[in-house]
């Protein structure tokens, strides 16, 4: 639910100081979901966010939503080195726990409140059902930018989720130095 004040005025509102979420237009986002998939863009989308919790004393949920490859089923199990038989579920939530508690160490360090989300599937519709479920103000979330004949056969989840979640979505894009082409590459200023 956003907090976004339509300029309408209540009986006995004399449209006097406003609190900054109470203007026409801008958003209080109290509750920030943010899906990261550990990639450079997913990862300046979580540093956006927390930089939107900190100034509005917002609570982040970092999300990872892992898919099993087509050839496995949640049951299956593996046996690794080191490890004990494990069902394949079990040992992606175990690996993937482990990397969202390195990601987030940092961020816990500051006053933000966070907690991390672990779930399996097809990553836009979890993002969208998750995002419905907890009542999320803002979606902020990485984006690769691709465009053409890598976006076609990828296709986005970014895309999926800005036109089908509930809330309003942030996406972020970090551009790569593999990314430029010859000639592409932003002018830089001499110091």
């Amino acid at each position: 639910m956003s907090a976004i004040h339509d300029g309408t005025r209540g009986p006995g509102d004399t449209g006097g100081d406003r609190a900054q979420s109470e203007r026409p237009g801008v958003l209080a986002a109290r509750r920030i979901l943010v899906p990261v998939d550990f990639s450079v863009c997913s990862l300046a989308a979580l540093e956006h966010a927390v930089g939107l919790a900190e100034r509005f004393g917002s609570a982040v949920d970092v999300l990872h939503v892992w898919q099993l490859p087509t050839t496995l089923g949640r049951d299956d199990s593996v046996a690794l080195p080191g490890h004990r038989h494990e069902t394949v579920a079990a040992l992606a939530e175990s690996q993937t726990r482990q990397a969202l508690d390195a990601v987030v160490v940092e961020v816990a360090q500051r006053a933000v409140s966070v907690r991390t989300l672990i779930e399996g599937g097809p990553p836009a519709e979890v993002i969208i059902e998750r995002a419905r479920q907890g009542a999320y103000d803002l979606i902020v979330m990485g984006t690769h930018g691709h465009t053409g004949l890598l976006h076609l056969l990828r296709g986005s989840v970014a895309e999926q989720v800005v036109r089908r979640a509930p809330c309003p979505v942030l996406t972020i894009r970090v551009v790569e130095p593999d990314e430029y082409r010859d000639g592409d590459e932003p002018e830089t200023e001499a110091p």
